[in-house]
């Protein structure tokens, strides 16, 4: 029987489940994880443990059903506002930092009284808040300098793990919408968001459609 792996990259953990082509559930896996012990007001998970819980998950279902043979297609989902800093190495430069982290504050704050702030919001939809990848990122340009100039790309964990998968940084609109950088109307990275961000839009993915599809190049998991 021919499915595919549903697969939700939460705060706490990740769920697969594997779905036949007429919606039947088939089986299904969640393995957990905790935050990193860090300061106040801040909220940072391990992207490698994720990573590992992508795979085991994803690992139990295909071990459920059997193999990778009648397998069509995996399709994520995850938490949005989450960001993490990615080196030329495409190695992880921080920690993920996810919608609950709100030590960016002060940045949001500032950001919002201004009328650029409000045309920002209006351009994205999304409200100028330390929750944003936007406002996360002005606090990493602002308190760590050294760090921020050493930052090849900033992108969410979805991007993260789907580059893991694919060797491509790509962002769904969806995602894309949420970091307070992109434009809704144009589907494309805002000049003014860029600009307060400090940032050029080589350093994000490409935007594409939350439809869209890629093979699975680079993906390593036990059962595949």
């Amino acid at each position: 029987m021919k499915y595919i792996i549903g697969v939700d990259i939460g705060t706490s953990g990740t769920k697969a489940v594997a779905l036949s082509h007429e919606g039947e559930i088939l089986g299904n896996a969640y393995h957990s994880y905790d935050p990193v012990e860090t300061e106040p007001d801040r909220h940072e998970l391990d992207p490698g443990l994720l990573y590992k819980a992508f795979n085991a998950a994803v690992g139990d279902v295909l071990k459920m059903l059997g193999g990778k043979a009648d397998l069509t297609a995996i399709s994520l989902s995850s938490a949005m506002h989450s960001l993490v800093l990615i080196g030329s190495d495409d190695k992880p430069l921080t920690n993920l930092i996810t919608w609950a982290d709100l030590r960016s504050r002060g940045q949001a704050q500032r950001l919002k009284a201004t009328d650029e702030g409000m045309d920002i919001y209006r351009l994205s939809g999304t409200p100028i808040h330390p929750m944003t990848p936007l406002c996360k990122i002005m606090w990493f340009r602002e308190n760590e300098a050294g760090l921020f100039a050493k930052t090849a790309r900033f992108i969410s964990i979805k991007e993260y793990i789907l580059f893991q998968l694919t060797g491509k940084y790509i962002v769904d609109y969806s995602i894309a919408s949420a970091t307070g950088l992109f434009d809704i109307y144009s589907l494309a990275w805002n000049s003014k968001a860029l600009r307060v961000a400090g940032i050029s839009a080589g350093q994000l993915s490409e935007a594409v459609t939350t439809t869209h599809a890629e093979k699975l190049v680079l993906f390593k998991v036990g059962y595949f």
